[in-house]
């Protein structure tokens, strides 16, 4: 022991020593070494559970991705398939309505050709009349100075009835 003493080794101070040790240890165990254990496992759970979350935001959002642009294709080809049947109505519009102009101007066509045939007819019989009508006048006057009144009805007679036979 003088071995010891000669180290200034105390074996009662050595033994205190273990024990303030002890106690500071268990202390440490229990106030500061479980809370800071149960912390740090809370806080490992929270980590995880936030790359988990994340982990699952992101298999939602490449979700999100894939359908929008499904949709965006989907909308796209709707639009497409709009577009081509809205031409093809304009072009069956145009056809349509390029029939129907073209009967209203046949009708307006024919419609002119007959009033203009109907004004020939009418100027043909206005322009016999007027010319009958002159020749009486002048035949009249003719006659007036050429012939007597019964040989002027005799002459209209045997001409009025030559002209019947034309007709």
């Amino acid at each position: 022991m003088e071995l010891f003493k000669d180290f200034g080794f105390d074996p009662v101070f050595f033994t205190a020593q273990i024990i303030n040790f002890l106690i500071i240890a268990f202390v440490f165990k229990k106030y500061l070494y479980k809370p800071v254990l149960k912390t740090l496992k809370e806080r490992q759970k929270t980590i995880a559970q936030g790359l988990a979350d994340a982990e699952n935001a992101h298999k939602s959002l490449e979700e999100a991705e894939s359908k929008k642009d499904e949709i965006i294709k989907k909308a796209t080809v709707e639009a497409e398939r709009i577009i081509e049947e809205t031409k093809k109505s304009a072009d069956d519009m145009r056809a349509e309505l390029n029939t129907v102009a073209k009967r209203e101007a046949e009708r307006i066509i024919e419609e002119a050709r007959l009033t203009a045939k109907e004004e020939r007819e009418k100027g043909k019989k206005d322009a016999e009349s007027m010319a009958l009508d002159m020749s009486k006048t002048l035949l009249d006057r003719i006659l007036d100075e050429m012939f007597t009144k019964q040989e002027k009805e005799k002459i209209i007679q045997r001409n009025i009835s030559k002209l019947g036979k034309y007709d």
